[in-house]
């Protein structure tokens, strides 16, 4: 049985769909004649514009794609139930005409040879447009906004397993273009429905759980000691990190809530990673604060998962830690940094087709002063470090080395999706509620072994928030609720009441 909940967002959607047809019908009466299919996909527009401008911040922008391009079975967004003819010609006008939504910045593009001076960032060649809600739409939904993420469906997964490619064609003046979206080889079609099937049993479990973070919210927690408030339950960078966010009319999109894989290549043994979760993009100084359900959670993850692997490959187990011992003696304060360079280094030679003779783009020369190397001593301080496996520098390797690690991360995922238990996968990571770190941490080092079919040294680093008081946390789902105002927890309840009315 639906809830009022679910009735509350589809009765309104219906109303806004009905609205719309007949708009169009009063411009063109031939559009009442519309194939069934021509008229569902219209519906499922005006549905995915509605509930993206209802998922963010009141008085924040999403962005839409206005160019027919972007609608094409070669976009990395490319969705079926979209088009560019219905979607942005039909839907999106009507919606603006309707003033359900209002166009907020126009988009802009310019090829790569015009003159720079047009371009607002000389590293972009264009920008969508973006829109918003109108107060006429925000009415509808006036008694429901702090639970709009709970009501919102789950973003609709289109091709669960996907093989995005590098363009070979090159724009102006050899410009790179966009990656583009091709199918799996057909030989391979088996590969990839076990690949779906898993998929939809791990996304069928995140879908039976609340996912939020235990924070204020900055859209509806706008009083002027925010920030105080916020620091004194958070550490001050996550503090701060959320601050900016509300600054810059950010939000965090809680109904995504499923996953799927990409590929680099059609043969499926490059790539393979898992994205489309919310907590995936969400800054790492935030993610002690994801509640599962309500309950505090603990992100494991293993250390230098990669370097591992290579050393499996040569049936070698990896030295202690695979980044220390490169750099040379430096201060306490810079240390962090420092070994983030290292490992940056490491992972751009790992990812390069060739010998990096130049620093990669993503080192700074303020990174190599800080550590007191140029690029090619550093280059040859990890080579040196790493001599067992240094012939796998400059091979490209790295997107071999993520296939591995994500048929590692499903096996964790399938573990536990089986029991209804559910983790939040973040590549090499996993969130999940803290009562389950031992088996976790169990179930991880047996997935690594399946996998590689050794048994190497593996760190399982540990990240959860520090409780520093005296008294003891009373966690329990009646003292959360009780006790706390938060949205967090009244999404939460919102969820619950949702899934068990």
């Amino acid at each position: 049985m639906q809830t009022s909940h679910t009735d509350y967002l589809n009765n309104n959607l219906n109303l806004i769909i009905y609205e719309v047809k007949e708009y169009l019908i009063s411009l063109n009466p031939n559009v009442r004649n519309s194939p069934k299919d021509s008229q569902d996909k219209l519906a499922y527009s005006i549905k995915f514009l509605i509930t993206n401008a209802l998922s963010v911040p009141i008085n924040s922008s999403t962005p839409i794609a206005k160019s027919a391009g972007s609608y094409s079975e070669s976009s990395t967004d490319y969705n079926p139930n979209l088009s560019y003819r219905l979607t942005v010609q039909q839907a999106y006008k009507a919606l603006i005409a309707l003033k359900y939504l209002k166009q907020t910045k126009n988009g802009w593009y310019k090829r790569p040879e015009t003159h720079s001076g047009y371009r607002k960032d000389k590293n972009k060649t264009g920008e969508r447009s973006q829109y918003a809600a109108t107060p006429k739409l925000l009415k509808l939904f006036e008694d429901q906004i702090e639970v709009l993420p709970v009501i919102l469906p789950p973003r609709d997964i289109v091709d669960a397993v996907r093989v995005q490619e590098k363009n070979s064609k090159k724009g102006p003046n050899g410009a790179k273009l966009p990656a583009i979206r091709v199918k799996p080889l057909k030989s391979l079609q088996k590969r990839v429905t076990a690949m779906s099937n898993n998929l939809a049993r791990i996304n069928q479990t995140l879908n039976r759980h609340w996912i939020d973070l235990e924070v204020p919210d900055a859209d509806t927690d706008t009083s002027p000691d925010f920030l105080e408030r916020l620091a004194k339950h958070c550490l001050p960078d996550a503090a701060q990190k959320l601050k900016q966010w509300a600054e810059e009319g950010r939000t965090i999109p809680f109904y995504n809530r499923q996953i799927y894989r990409v590929f680099n290549d059609r043969e499926l043994t490059l790539g393979g990673r898992f994205y489309g979760g919310w907590w995936m993009t969400t800054p790492s100084v935030l993610r002690p604060y994801i509640l599962i359900d309500g309950k505090h959670t603990v992100e494991v993850d293993y250390g230098s998962i990669h370097p591992t692997i290579l050393y499996a490959l040569e049936g070698l187990e990896r030295p202690t830690d695979a980044y220390d011992g490169i750099l040379r003696q430096l201060p306490n304060e810079i240390k962090d940094a420092a070994r983030s360079v290292v490992k940056t280094a490491f992972m751009a030679m790992l990812n390069s087709a060739s010998r990096l003779y130049q620093k990669p783009e993503n080192i700074s020369f303020e990174d190599l002063k800080m550590i007191g190397m140029s690029w090619p001593e550093l280059r040859a301080a990890i080579e040196e470090r790493h001599p067992a496996i240094a012939h796998y520098f400059g091979t490209g390797i790295g997107s071999q080395l993520q296939k591995i690690d994500s048929d590692i991360a499903e096996r964790v995922m399938l573990h536990f999706a089986d029991m209804n238990i559910p983790i939040l996968p973040i590549h090499d990571s996993f969130i999940m509620h803290h009562g389950y770190e031992n088996e976790l941490r169990e179930v991880m080092d047996q997935a690594f072994k399946d996998v590689t079919g050794k048994q190497p040294r593996i760190d399982l680093t540990r990240r959860q928030i520090v409780n520093t008081d005296d008294e003891p946390i009373d966690l329990s789902l009646d003292a959360i609720l009780k006790a706390n105002s938060w949205s967090c927890y009244k999404r939460f309840e919102a969820f619950t009441s949702m899934k068990y009315r």
